[in-house]
């Protein structure tokens, strides 16, 4: 059960994440790319977790 409610949040949490970047200005590049690293760092630990 505890695991299973972490992927939700970790699902959610990157949703959420998504939603920011998109949601960001164009002239933030720096952000954007700060927080698509950190995306891909949250995806590659969920994935090797599965």
């Amino acid at each position: 059960m505890p695991t299973e409610s972490m992927d939700k949040i970790a699902f959610i949490t990157l949703i959420a994440l998504i939603i920011a970047v998109e949601s960001l200005p164009k002239h933030l590049p720096i952000v954007r790319k700060s927080i698509s690293d950190y995306e891909n760092d949250v995806v590659l630990q969920h994935k090797s977790q599965a």
